[in-house]
């Protein structure tokens, strides 16, 4: 809808687009208010957001939240929340909530969608005991058990969405996957939420409720330490950490988050701690707003030191300016739609060319080899489609999906994690 297709005998219109647009408003249910404020943009946001969380590789989101969460050397005014505070928020160490949540997503998707909380103390469960103690299993369990009462109160106390975005309102599901009917056994509608239940995204939200604002600060700075520990995880990049340098009349400034130099362009990378509200995923005008504060704040942070940079600033001396500047904004999760041609053409700037990447898009960049990192960003920002997907498609596009290589540090945190293989032959008794 947003872009056409090649394969259409003539592209899409504005008029077209508008048509279509009408006909989504005019559906049952939809509120009409709505149709003022929303643009075709942000109403594709909803069924995006909705599709892709699906789409995510369960390898890498664990991964990623154990390192982020207790391995990223923050700097000393945000090391808390560490490894420990989280074991005394969960009541278990960090990774064996882990490795307990992938048990309890097998052993209920081999009974049906159940799990009997009495199992752990039968004799079958002695080849797991020694991976994860029956205690530590129980626990978890609970912490992410809730009730149908429970469950509703939880919905109510969220934002409350327009009725014809309903199918977007926060599910209670996501946050404790198991229910508990009083009937002695645990329900799980939707296993697939036990396994992500861990996830960094729904720590996320453990950790704003436990910690408050200090911990949305901490959680900024780590994103930050993360961006830096993926791109030197190979050995082979050169990147360069922020600094300070003073300005005249205005006093002392920061640069950008990181500098990544390759032989063919050097990287100025802004880090963002972005989150996609409720609301703004679902559709609404907040989308706006958001990519407003987020990413065009970033563009021009963005611009100010590739100025710096092309004015020949002393203080960006050892910043590489002989070759083509690329700017890059790094954010927490995925914003979809914040590489999209209005979005760059809103906060577009003349200096330099801007993409927008999540902490997966980073992850896979920093497996490829500087050699050609830097000539595959720019020949994703010269091609008019490419430049439109995210980044790690894109970057798939032009290397070709089996030729992108594996994030050695991913894989290798995945395997510290828990023993899965050996989880997997003591949970074999249990299938049905």
């Amino acid at each position: 809808m947003l872009y056409s297709n090649e394969r259409r005998s003539k592209p899409v219109e504005a008029r077209a687009l508008q048509q279509m647009q009408n006909y989504f408003f005019n559906s049952p249910g939809w509120d009409e208010t709505q149709e003022s404020k929303t643009s075709i943009f942000t109403m594709l946001l909803g069924m995006a957001y909705e599709q892709t969380w699906y789409q995510k590789n369960v390898r890498h989101e664990l991964a990623r939240s154990f390192l982020l969460y207790t391995k990223t050397e923050a700097a000393p005014d945000y090391e808390h929340p560490n490894e420990h505070d989280w074991e005394e928020l969960l009541g278990v160490p960090f990774l064996t909530a882990i490795a307990a949540s992938f048990a309890l997503f097998a052993i209920t998707c081999s009974n049906l969608g159940t799990f009997d909380p009495e199992w752990p103390g039968n004799p079958d469960y002695s080849q797991l005991e020694a991976f994860i103690p029956a205690k530590h299993l129980r626990r978890v369990l609970d912490l992410l058990t809730t009730t149908v009462p429970e469950a509703k109160e939880r919905a109510k106390a969220t934002a409350q969405l327009p009725v014809g975005l309903q199918r977007y309102a926060f599910n209670p599901l996501i946050e404790r996957p198991f229910v508990d009917l009083g009937n002695g056994l645990r329900y799980a509608p939707q296993p697939q939420f036990v396994l992500r239940a861990f996830a960094t995204e729904n720590l996320y939200y453990r950790g704003m409720q436990r910690w408050g604002r200090g911990f949305g600060s901490a959680f900024g700075a780590r994103v930050e330490a993360y961006t830096g520990m993926q791109l030197r995880h190979t050995g082979e990049h050169s990147v360069i950490p922020e600094f300070t340098w003073n300005k005249k009349r205005v006093g002392l400034m920061r640069s950008s988050d990181w500098f990544l130099v390759t032989p063919a362009a050097t990287v100025l990378i802004e880090c963002k701690s972005a989150r996609m509200s409720l609301e703004a995923r679902a559709g609404t005008e907040a989308a706006e707003r958001l990519i407003e504060q987020y990413i065009g704040k970033a563009y021009r942070q963005l611009e100010n030191n590739a100025s710096e940079i092309s004015a020949g600033n002393p203080a960006f001396n050892h910043i590489p300016s002989d070759r083509p500047l690329v700017g890059l904004i790094v954010t927490a999760e995925p914003m979809i739609g914040a590489n999209s041609v209005q979005t760059r053409e809103r906060f577009g700037t003349g200096l330099l060319p801007v993409l927008t990447a999540s902490l997966a898009d980073i992850e896979r960049m920093s497996s490829l080899s500087p050699d050609n990192l830097g000539e595959i960003l720019l020949r994703i920002l010269k091609d008019s489609h490419l430049v439109n997907l995210s980044l790690s498609d894109a970057m798939a596009n032009v290397v070709g999906s089996n030729a992108m290589p594996r994030n050695k540090l991913i894989d290798e945190t995945f395997h510290e994690l828990t023993p899965f293989s050996k989880i997997r032959d003591a949970l074999k008794p249990t299938r049905k």
